[in-house]
Order: C-alpha cells, then sequence, then structure tokens
C-alpha cells in the first residue's frame, strides 16, 4: 500500500526528486526502501525522524534531502544487481548499507573536510585531520542508536550486529571523496584480472537478451562477485556512485542539484 502510494512520486525509479517533496513524503520515501523484515516499521519510522532533525537547515547541498536522494539511488542500483537469479549482497549488508546512506551526512555543517582542518575546526581537532566530517557522521549513527526507541539494529544477534556496524563504518568513511580514486582503482583491477571471466558472461548476457545462449548468470561469475573482497568493492563502490550520482540524473534534476552544490560552496567561501 506504501510503496503503491509513492509510485506517483517516481519511487524505485531514477525520476524521483526529494527536492520536489514536502517532509513527509520523504520519509515515508526513506522508510519504504530501508525497511526490513525483522525490524518494526514504528522503529524505522522513528529512527528516520531522529535521523532527519540531526540534518542542519543551514547547508545547502549536504541536506536531508541529499540523504533520501542517495537512499533511494543506492536502493535502486542494489535492485538492479541484488535480485532474481543473481543475489551479489546478502540482506544484512543491504540494510546496513540503506541505514548508512540516510544517516552518510548527518550532522554535516555545509563546510568541507579541507576547510575544516584548514581552520583547525574542532572536528579536525577530535578526528585528526582525518575524515573528520565522514567519522562524525558515523559516530553520530551510533549515538542515534544507542537509544533503544531509534535502534534499528536491536533485531540483530550479536554477530550480526557487529557485522552491520562494520559495514556503516566502512561505507560512510569510505564516502570521503578523497577516497574516489582508490574505489576506481579497485574496479580496475577486479576487471583486469577477471577480464576473461567478465567478456564471457557479456557475451552469454547478449545472448540471453536476443533470445538464445546458456543460463544466466553463469555459476563463475557468481562466485567471483560473492567473494568476500569482491563484496566488500560493490558495497564501497555502489555506495559512493550513489552518493554522488547527481550527474547521472535527468538534466533538471542534475542542475538543480548542481546550483545547491554551488550555493553551499558560495556560503563556505564567505566564511573566510
Amino acid at each position: 500500500e506504501r510503496w503503491e502510494r509513492l509510485q506517483e512520486f517516481g519511487i524505485g525509479t531514477w525520476a524521483l526528486n526529494p527536492l520536489d517533496l514536502e517532509a513527509p513524503v520523504l520519509a515515508e520515501v526513506t522508510v519504504a526502501t530501508i525497511l526490513h523484515s525483522e525490524v518494526s516499521d514504528e522503529t524505522l519510522r522513528k529512527f528516520v525522524d531522529e535521523v532527519a532533525t540531526r540534518y542542519h537547515s543551514g547547508a545547502h547541498y549536504h541536506t536531508w534531502r541529499h540523504a533520501v536522494d542517495v537512499t533511494h539511488t543506492l536502493w535502486v542500483m542494489i535492485q538492479s544487481f541484488n535480485s532474481g537469479t543473481l543475489t551479489i549482497l546478502s540482506r544484512l549488508e543491504e540494510f546496513a548499507l540503506l541505514v548508512s546512506a540516510a544517516c552518510h551526512d548527518v550532522g554535516h555543517p555545509g563546510l568541507s573536510n579541507d576547510f575544516l582542518v584548514q581552520t583547525s575546526h574542532e572536528l579536525a581537532i577530535r578526528y585528526n585531520d582525518t575524515s573528520p566530517l565522514e567519522n562524525m557522521h558515523c559516530a553520530t549513527l551510533f549515538e542515534i542508536v544507542k537509544n533503544p526507541a531509534f535502534d534499528v539494529f536491536s533485531v540483530l544477534d550479536g554477530g550480526r550486529r557487529k557485522e552491520a556496524r562494520a559495514i556503516c563504518i566502512e561505507a560512510i568513511l569510505g564516502s570521503d571523496n578523497v577516497r574516489h580514486v582508490e574505489h576506481v582503482k579497485a574496479l580496475l583491477t577486479f576487471g583486469e584480472m577477471k577480464s576473461e571471466l567478465l567478456e564471457a558472461s557479456k557475451a552469454l548476457a547478449d545472448a540471453e537478451e536476443e533470445g538464445g545462449g546458456g543460463a544466466w548468470p553463469p555459476r563463475e561469475l557468481v562466485e567471483a562477485l560473492c567473494e568476500t573482497e569482491a563484496r566488500q568493492m560493490i558495497r564501497n563502490a555502489t555506495f559512493h556512485l550513489a552518493d554522488i550520482s547527481n550527474p547521472v540524473k535527468a538534466f533538471p534534476i542534475c542542475k538543480a542539484w548542481a546550483l545547491h552544490v554551488l550555493e553551499e560552496f558560495f556560503a563556505q567561501g564567505d566564511r573566510l
């Protein structure tokens, strides 16, 4: 019922634009995308509402709307490679990533890491000039879930909760743009090492689309993608891609977000 109600806003597609949505719809979209069978709707809704209040109204780009956009975009991408006959990420990995996306910029002051370091901001001092924003976002997420009313991880046993925390930390810290080259290099290395397998798999996929060929996906591809290091690469690269995905959206959406980015940079410049 919730999903059907949200379809008019473009949920589940690249057309959804959080910049045009009212606050209640933003919350509903986030709840619908993060929803986990083991987490009560009430707990998830309280968590989402609390996270929304922790985003600063003074920021122009790194806002709750951006967080909803990243969370939804991440969900859409995960569904493209994690459904049907090809399932790479576990349900726990997917859930942890989506929770991370909702919180990945929580508390963002609208200032860059470099600005914080150069001005000896308290966050830079606290985190020793190393990804001060991302460290703060991550710490804020786990500060929020310490409250039982907002603890979306309460349904997880000790081992799964520890795994979820590790995934969240890795994803959020990896969203620092200084890690961009690292993510790209990991993808390129995987592509080079598995080039023959990937080329054969692509040929099989093309044949499948034309109505012929063998069974898709090939077992060798599934095994390669499901290796621990490969899943880690996929998690981090997909998360980063969702965070910077505005340029691949329809141009009106891309332009609107670009203007918000410029506003935030100009506002930062005014503080120098």
